[in-house]
């Protein structure tokens, strides 16, 4: 293999992990955008769930509206790890 060809070689191998390595950043900054929305989004959920049983419990808003506002909470306790631990609605673990 000639000298101008295994430069040659280095050049592109160094463009690849460059590009690889710009490619992964980016990935890392995507991810991290999407945690943080994920987590505003569980804040909010958990808002209208404590707005929702205020509601409830001085009866200006029916059990519904409890249970809806439960349903959007929940996928957010799962998806950032928070629901290890928490017995189910029933009590099961």
């Amino acid at each position: 293999m000639s000298v101008a060809l295994q430069g040659d070689e280095s050049v592109l191998r160094s463009l690849l992990i460059a590009d690889s390595v710009k490619e992964a950043y980016t990935s890392v900054n995507f991810a991290r955008r999407l945690v943080t929305v994920a987590q505003q989004s569980l804040d909010r959920a958990e808002l209208n769930l404590r707005s929702a049983q205020g509601f409830y419990e001085t009866g200006t808003q029916p059990r519904s509206a409890v249970t809806l506002a439960e349903v959007d909470v929940g996928p957010g306790l799962f998806m950032n790890g928070r629901h290890a631990g928490r017995p189910g609605r029933w009590g099961a673990s």
